[in-house]
């Protein structure tokens, strides 16, 4: 009957849409949506605007999809929100959709499986996590297909918040996996597999962290790491990383930017047989190879195949 409170199963909702509209929205009190193992489908924006936790019974065990295209599943805007324990899996995004959009609350083993969006973005978004805020914890973004032009769609779009321990592999975009434009702070994520994708690009405005990110197995025609502005890259691994064309394929920095402690290895740039070291490009003083003891090895390659 989606009375709340949920004391017994009589009274339990049969869908996200109505569990969140029995809610008293107006309590200071946290409320929590427990939600059993098996497959939801919803219709309509999930908004978790107010003191309320999600909680599946674990990513893989928990399904939620829709059945029609959608601007967005979820959004995240109190500082209790919370969206844990779920698989979102084969939605269809409108032109510059996003599965989660948040400022504030947490995302804890959300796992984004086989999702896409129908048509070419307007403007620069991030498919899978659209952030201003908040911390997105233990998750993973697999086979995100986002299409478009003019580097529109990410997997990753963040002006400011915490991803920690995730995965975002196995996609296809046409932007690039990460793209940060604020203070963001990434720690222990892994981006790899991405097929015609720039692995991560920070703009001049930016200046987040990476700590003890890795950067691997990805494929582009463009420069593989942008690090510009006050970026700062912390023992972070750059390696075995392909540029099908002539640009770079490890890491590109600029501007004020610090690399520290990171290994860059073993990327090659494909089709540069002009002498240059393809695989690395410092536009500043040589801090990031003299001073701040990074690993940079000679099994970087730039030749024509």
């Amino acid at each position: 009957s989606a009375e709340y409170p949920y004391d017994d199963p009589a009274k339990a909702a049969s869908s996200l849409d109505d569990a969140i509209a029995a809610l008293w929205s107006g309590t200071p009190e946290l409320c929590t949506i427990d939600v059993a193992e098996g497959l939801y489908t919803n219709t309509a924006l999930v908004n978790l605007n107010f003191p309320v936790q999600i909680l599946g019974a674990g990513s893989g065990t928990t399904w939620v999809t829709t059945t029609n295209t959608i601007v967005q599943v979820f959004g995240l805007a109190d500082e209790q929100a919370r969206l844990e324990g779920l698989t979102v899996t084969n939605v269809t995004l409108t032109d510059s959709g996003n599965i989660v959009v948040m400022s504030k609350g947490t995302c804890a083993d959300v796992e984004i499986a086989k999702c896409q969006n129908a048509g070419n973005p307007y403007s620069t978004t991030g498919g899978a996590f659209y952030m201003s805020g908040g911390v997105v914890t233990n998750c993973a973004v697999r086979g995100l297909a986002y299409k478009g032009t003019n580097g529109r769609g990410a997997a990753i779009y963040a002006t400011d918040g915490l991803v920690v321990d995730t995965v975002v592999e196995n996609g296809s975009l046409s932007g690039y996996v990460l793209h940060v434009t604020g203070t963001a702070t990434f720690r222990r994520c892994t981006v790899s597999g991405y097929p015609g994708s720039a692995a991560l690009i920070v703009t001049d405005t930016a200046s987040p962290l990476f700590d003890s990110c890795r950067f691997f197995r990805n494929t582009s025609g463009s420069t593989m790491c942008t690090l510009a502005s006050s970026a700062k890259m912390v023992n972070c691994e750059v390696f075995g990383n392909v540029n099908t064309g002539t640009g770079i394929a490890g890491l590109s920095v600029a501007g004020s930017a610090v690399v520290d402690h990171c290994t860059v290895t073993g990327n090659r740039t494909q089709n540069d047989t002009s002498g240059r070291e393809a695989w690395m490009r410092v536009d500043m003083d040589l801090k990031a190879e003299t001073e701040s003891e990074n690993i940079i090895q000679n099994t970087n390659k730039f030749y024509s195949e």
